[in-house]
Formats: C-alpha cells, structure tokens, sequence
C-alpha cells in the first residue's frame, strides 16, 4: 500500500501541483505513519510478556492506521479523476468555443462557395486548363476582312456531325491566319476541347512525315512507322471527344505526283474516322480527292478589302492614320494587291522606316524585301512557280509571262489569240495553261457580273512585280541583273 501511495501522489503532483488538498492529505499521511513509527518503537521496547499482554491494542491501532492509509489513497485517487475530469471539461469547452469562432469565420466563406456553385450551375461549360492543346499556336490578334469566312467556318464545324473542308488561295492570303482563328473560336472550343490540333506540314514530303507530325500533336510518342499508324488511328477512333486536325501547307506532301495517292489515301483514312473533322490550307484552288467534302465549299482566298487592308496596316505599324504622309499607305496597299502577309511585313517595316523611303524602296526592291523572317514572299512565289503541277505543263509559265504585261487585265476571250499572234504557243495548248495557272492561284478569274464572256484573267500585283524584275530562263525565271 505505500508504494501504491507514492505512486498516487506523484502522478497526483504531476498532474495537478501542490494543490491545497494535496497539502491537507500529505500531513494525514504524515500524522499516520508516525502514529505507527511510534507504536514499533514501543513495541520493540517491551518484553516478550508484555507484547502479549499489548497485541489487542496493537492491532486495533494497526487497524486504524490502515483505514487512515486507505483513505488517503482513495482521496488522491478521487481528486486526481476530479482533477482530470475538469480538464477535460474545460478543455472540451475551449475546443467548443474555437469552433464556434471558427464558424463565425468561415461562415461568409461558405456562403459565397454556396453562391458560386449556385451561380456555375447556370453558367455554360468552360474550359479546363487541360483543353488547351500544348502545341497550339496562339490566336492571331490582328486580323481583319475574314469575319464572313470566319463564320461559314464555325458554321460548319461546330455541327453534331464531322466536316471536312479545304481553305483554298494564293500564297501569303491568310489561309494559315483564318485557320488559327477557326481553332481558337469560343465554339470550336466548346466542342473539340483539347482535341483541337494544328499540323504544320512545311517542308512534309511522305504520308510517313504527315502521320509523325499529326502523332507528335496528339503528344504521342514515335515509334516504327508500321505500329505508329495503328498507334494514332487507334488513339482517335477510341477518344470520347471529337477532334479537329488542320494540316497546314500541305502542298510539298500532295503537290508531288509520285505522293499524291499516298496522301489522299491517309486522308481518306482519317476522314473515315466519324469523330475526326479534317481542314486542311493549300495554295492554289484544286483540293486533293478523298475525303468527302462538306457544302458549300469555302471560296479561295483572294486579297483584303482596302478597308480592311487599312485596319490591317494601321492596326501593326506606328503610322498615324490622320498623319501627314498617311495618303501613301493606299499607294503601298495598292502595290502589293491588298496581299496580308505583303500588308502585315509592309506595317512592321513601317514601324521604324519612313513611309515615303518605304515606297521608294519597294518600287526598287520589289517583293524581294518582304520577309517576314520565315519564309519571303519570292520563296512563296517561287514554291508555285516550280511546283510539280507547273512542271507538268511547262508551257503555263510562257503564257503567264505574256499576261503579266496587262495590269489591268485581260479578257479571258482574247487570251488565246493573244498567246498565238505571239508565236509562243499552239492555240490548242493555250486553254491548258490557263487551267493550270488558275489551279495554283497564279492567275485570278474577275468576275464579268455573271456574264462568262465578260471575265477578266489578271495576274496578281505581288506576282507580276516578281516577273517584272525575273526573266524566263530554260524554264526557270533570273532575275535581271543575273543575266
């Protein structure tokens, strides 16, 4: 019992501190256990005879020593699960009060989450961040003069059903732009989420160089080309979101007669996929066969109001459009043929060149100094002027040297005749020519107010400025000063 006694009373002093209960129990134990140091000791003093004669004292005073003993314990017992359960109850209390301000605190805080889940309820689906495809270009903040194109576009795509279509017209005339917006538009968005998918095709000359390029937009990784294709198809058919691919450029790939099978047949493939949505951007205004088009076909792109041309260059250079030497931008848009890509290169040059040097430069330097720092407009042109289709009909440059003389125009009725008083050409050749140079956008068709016998063929201002300073070569045009 003593030591259980010291053990209470040192968890008890732990616990609580000297307390004035420990205190008051501490001198009973002390009063007890000398009342029994003293009994021993007088005990021990006595004879054997006396002992005897004593041992009925002896033991009642045992006895109430004990009972004293006893009851100490159980008081430091008890007040040590008083002790404890006040804490707890104060603590149970201080854990309630915090609570309660914690509440009061959040209380605002949840009832506008409430209010904002309410709200979204009633708002359209936005988009996650993961909607937005890693590898897609960002959209154009500059373009004006599309917005009717633009919309037949989103008309088209943003349908319950797949589309296909093919965004024709000369080099530099926006396709690349228009298709970005298309990309970018609110509703494409809502539809095609982070399936929207933008292929360069620059400089693509196999079906093999499609497919990597398409796969490496889907962020797949390569491998041998005879899985890999199985490996992307797969990855599209088994998607639960529609995907809209454009193949941008894709002439070095389809133009090539020995390739143009091959990728008509993978675009087939592709289109053959109900959930894939095909657009692709070429120069010209033939499409490749295969896949099966939606109506009404967009029309080839051609130049820019010159109102919009004026927003365009005004909007990316720092001329002012009130400005003293502003009346010279309509003889530089005028120049150029309302072209963008030859507008957007003439506004930055503008930015630090004066506009007066501007247009005495270009009438010097020609479409030789629009660049844009990836591809210049001669490359452009050059890219058609020797494309397999040109090269196919030899003949087409000769007749385009001779119309590039007009330009106003002429008559698409007198061009045969034009062609042959030349004794360039059989007239029988001459109706060829035209087809093929009209297919690559290297001459336009004006139209004679729906009347065929008043078209007018003309050859774009960019290209003519191009022949102007270029002469036909063995087949191939020099420039002058190389001759």
């Amino acid at each position: 019992m003593i030591i259980e006694l010291a053990s209470v009373a040192a968890r008890y002093l732990e616990e609580n501190g000297p307390t004035p209960h420990f205190s008051l129990t501490m001198e009973t134990l002390t009063r007890t256990f000398t009342r029994i140091l003293q009994a021993l000791q007088i005990n021990l003093k006595r004879s054997y005879a006396r002992r005897y004669v004593e041992a009925s004292n002896e033991r009642d005073l045992l006895r109430d020593c004990e009972k004293e003993l006893q009851h100490c314990l159980d008081t430091f017992q008890i007040r040590s699960h008083i002790a404890t359960s006040v804490a707890i109850t104060r603590r149970t209390k201080g854990d309630e009060v915090f609570e309660g301000q914690v509440s009061n605190v959040l209380h605002p805080v949840k009832s506008l989450l409430a209010q904002t889940v309410t709200d979204s309820e009633t708002i359209p689906e936005t988009l996650e961040i993961s909607d937005e495809p890693e590898d897609l270009p960002p959209k154009p903040q500059i373009s004006y003069g599309r917005e009717n194109e633009l919309s037949e576009l989103v008309c088209m795509f943003s349908q319950p059903l797949q589309a296909h279509a093919v965004l024709l017209g000369q080099g530099g005339s926006g396709k690349s732009i228009l298709a970005l917006e298309l990309l970018h538009d609110p509703e494409i968005k809502h539809k095609f989420r982070h399936q929207r998918l933008f292929v360069k095709c620059k400089s693509a000359r196999t079906t093999w160089d499609l497919l990597s390029r398409l796969g490496s937009a889907m962020g797949l990784p390569e491998s041998e080309p005879s899985a890999y294709k199985d490996t992307v198809l797969n990855t599209l058919v088994a998607s639960s979101v529609p995907c809209l691919v454009v193949f941008d450029d894709l002439d070095d790939a389809w133009d090539p007669p020995s390739t143009k099978l091959d990728v008509e047949d993978f675009l087939t493939e592709l289109s053959n996929i109900s959930t894939v949505s095909l657009l692709l951007t070429l120069r010209g205004t033939q499409r490749p066969m295969g896949p099966s088009y939606s109506k009404p076909a967009p029309a080839p792109l051609g130049s820019l109001s010159p109102s919009a041309a004026r927003e365009t260059f005004f909007a990316i250079s720092d001329v002012v459009e009130d400005g003293e030497d502003a009346p010279l931008v309509d003889v530089l848009l005028q120049l150029v043929g309302y072209l963008p890509r030859a507008i957007t290169t003439l506004a930055q040059l503008a930015q630090y060149e004066p506009l007066p040097f501007l247009l005495e430069r270009y009438r010097e330097e020609g479409t030789a100094m629009l660049c844009d720092g990836e591809v210049s407009m001669d490359e452009s042109i050059e890219a058609t002027l020797y494309s397999a289709r040109i090269s196919e009909c030899p003949a087409a440059l000769e007749v385009l040297s001779v119309l590039a003389r007009f330009p106003q125009g002429t008559p698409k009725t007198e061009v045969s005749a034009l062609v042959t008083n030349g004794g360039r050409l059989p007239g029988a050749i001459v109706n060829k020519c035209m087809s093929v140079l009209h297919c690559t956008s290297l001459l336009v068709v004006v139209s004679g107010d729906g009347q065929p016998q008043c078209e007018t063929v003309k050859v774009p201002e960019v290209i003519r400025t191009y022949l102007e300073r270029h002469v036909l070569d063995g087949g191939r045009y020099r420039r002058i000063e190389e001759l």
